[in-house]
């Protein structure tokens, strides 16, 4: 159990990243002309990018559950399993996204105007994209408070860690190309170090229960 919490917490962030570098860069994700046009001009690399982004998304979840086990298990009780349903709805709110665009591809394959349809899925595809990146982010808000009041890492490293989940959550609401490197890039800032920590079980525990260092179970 404790290699699958390991693998899944350090690798599900890095597909994810690896899914949005290799979609097609587009600037403004509102500009359906030029989504239009990055998806006719390589439709397999379109379709491609979009499943592995879909997958990361599950893979995202998991990597979660397993932290909010470790957390759990190093003190922190309470905080981060409430953040797991908002973790878990946002996410898949999230996966909608690169399945809608991957519906695309049926479209362009059955010869009709791409960007037309774009252009009126755009009244779903929005509020999905915000209402998914809203309630992810309350999610992270748990876990990053979960983090904090665990002590697992020094003052620094809390504070990268628990930066880099905020800007991750907060990318996702910024429909341009940058965000979302940016976002998928701090994800795996963000768990990397927790990945290490229950490697390799040193994590220090020092909260208001009286848990004593050491008393963790990777």
């Amino acid at each position: 159990m404790k290699g699958y919490r390991v693998a899944v917490t350090g690798l599900a962030p890095s597909v994810l990243l690896l899914g949005l570098v290799y979609h097609p860069h587009i600037d403004d994700l509102r500009d359906k002309d030029t989504v239009a046009v990055a998806l006719t001009a390589d439709a397999t690399r379109w379709g491609i990018a979009h499943l592995v982004v879909g997958v990361a998304a599950a893979l995202v979840v998991l990597a979660f559950l397993s932290v909010d086990a470790f957390l759990r298990e190093s003190g922190e009780v309470d905080v981060s399993a409430h953040g797991v349903p908002f973790i878990v709805i946002g996410s898949v709110l999230f996966a909608f996204l690169p399945a809608m665009e991957l519906a695309m591809l049926g479209v362009y394959g059955a010869g009709a105007d791409v960007e037309e349809v774009l252009v009126e899925m755009n009244a779903w595809f929005r509020p999905v994209l915000l209402a998914g990146a809203a309630v992810f982010a309350v999610g992270v808000a748990f876990f990053a408070v979960a983090i904090v009041r665990t002590r697992m890492f020094g003052r620094r490293l809390t504070g990268l860690v628990v930066g880099a989940l905020i800007v991750a959550a907060l990318a996702r609401f910024v429909p341009l190309g940058a965000a979302l490197y940016v976002g998928g890039a701090a994800l795996v800032v963000a768990l990397l170090p927790i990945a290490a920590a229950m490697l390799t079980q040193h994590t220090r525990i020092l909260t208001p229960k009286g848990l004593t260092p050491g008393a963790v179970s990777g």
